[in-house]
């Protein structure tokens, strides 16, 4: 290990990132003044790229605990960029934290109590569709999941420190609990944040569709990070053999994510019943609220599934940087249209709902603009500053790792 073993973030990455979260968020806030008799479309923006950032925070925590339970070697030179991922997880569920206080009244029909009075299939899921159990279950997530990652880095730092597998067997053991408590409380936050959207409409897989999600987008990331570390000069030890393995996990996880999509659109398609269809229906623009976004839920198919199937196909594609960059920018892009058709149709609709029982004279679009694109800019922003800072703190690779010269030594 001839290298350094510290990363300075670059003054100009710096600079970029900040820049990029200061127009961001005058684009956020002017948003706000746009859209100021609807705020709906805004907040749903905000949701929107706060979950998207928020998931490649889990994303890194999820990665690494996963390794450390199934005592995964290969990639452990990555693992302070995961650490550096997972370090921005409870900004975002802070963000869930301000969805609810401020935004829940614009995006969530059971939020309203005259609605839910009136409405026999919200009232029999108040008992979980509630204002406590929201905020109850993001305070979890931002206790529980952060607290177990802040463990985890404690003993990761103190591990490069002492040596020995002391602190390895304490993550290995803080990560199990994290995965068993993140499982089932992640599925419960995903059902309040995301889909209870659309309170009337439900589906069992709907977690393990999101779930798929995060852990391509994450997987993306941390190749591309790489890359860039390693093009940079930092990062001698990520070779082509730990692209290879990272772009097999983009590979598999679009195919699952893939095979999710479509049983759960089978399943629906083939019971036909009202409770489900109307889901797809408004996204197919076949609904009295639909919207003419079909194409864009074809191009999702195409970018998340087809793209990385036909592309990673094979061994030597997943083994050339500007290919496996280009399908990495692709996914960057798939991903936001895939979280964008999980909120942004069912926000609009319930906005809409409400200004025809108000008799309103504004009428709230499905559209791309300064709404969307200011909150992106505002939270890559901030998630680019955050870990770049956060990969400054530590080591650039845990070099006291038990399993540390098998991955630097990785080849297949």
């Amino acid at each position: 290990m001839s290298a350094s073993l510290r990363f300075e973030m670059p003054s100009k990455l710096r600079i970029t990132a900040l820049a990029i979260m200061a127009i961001g968020l005058v684009l956020g806030i002017a948003s706000f003044v746009m859209y100021g008799d609807t705020p709906t479309r805004v907040w749903a923006a905000f949701l929107l790229n706060n979950f998207y950032f928020l998931a490649l925070g889990i994303a890194g925590a999820v990665i690494m605990a996963i390794g450390y339970v199934a005592h995964a070697g290969w990639n452990i030179v990555q693992k302070r960029i995961m650490e550096a991922m997972a370090v921005y997880m409870p900004i975002g569920i802070i963000g869930m934290l301000v969805v609810g206080v401020l935004g829940m009244p614009y995006l969530y029909e059971w939020s309203h109590a005259d609605i839910v009075a009136g409405d026999s299939v919200l009232q029999a899921k108040e008992w979980f569709l509630n204002k406590g159990m929201y905020f109850g279950l993001t305070i979890f997530a931002l206790l529980v999941w952060t607290g177990l990652q802040f463990i985890l880095r404690k003993h990761s730092i103190a591990e490069d420190n002492e040596g020995g597998t002391k602190r390895f067997w304490k993550s290995y053991k803080t990560s199990a609990t994290f995965m068993v408590l993140w499982a089932f409380s992640f599925c419960a936050a995903v059902f309040l944040w995301i889909m209870s959207l659309e309170p009337h409409w439900y589906s069992t897989i709907f977690a393990v569709y999101v779930f798929a999600s995060v852990l391509v987008l994450g997987f993306t990331f941390i190749n591309m990070a790489s890359i860039y570390l390693n093009g940079r000069g930092v990062f001698p030890w990520f070779n082509t053999n730990h692209m290879h393995d990272t772009s097999k996990f983009m590979f598999a996880f679009s195919i699952f994510w893939g095979y999710i999509f479509v049983s759960q659109l089978l399943l629906i398609w083939y019971a036909n019943i009202p409770e489900e269809t109307p889901y797809y229906l408004l996204r197919w623009g076949r609904t009295k609220e639909g919207f003419n976004i079909a194409w864009l839920w074809y191009l999702n198919i195409v970018l998340n599934f087809v793209t990385p199937f036909l592309v990673f196909m094979t061994r030597e594609s997943k083994r050339q940087v500007k290919v496996v960059m280009l399908v990495a920018f692709i996914m960057i892009i798939a991903k936001w249209i895939d979280f964008y058709l999980l909120i942004m149709p069912s926000s609009v609709k319930f906005a809409n709902h409400m200004e025809h029982m108000t008799e309103a004279a504004h009428h709230t679009h499905l559209g791309f603009g300064v709404p969307e694109i200011g909150f992106f800019m505002f939270f890559a922003g901030l998630f680019i500053y955050v870990v770049g800072t956060a990969l400054s703190k530590a080591n650039i690779i845990p070099k006291n790792h038990p399993y540390i010269i098998e991955s630097i030594q990785h080849h297949i």
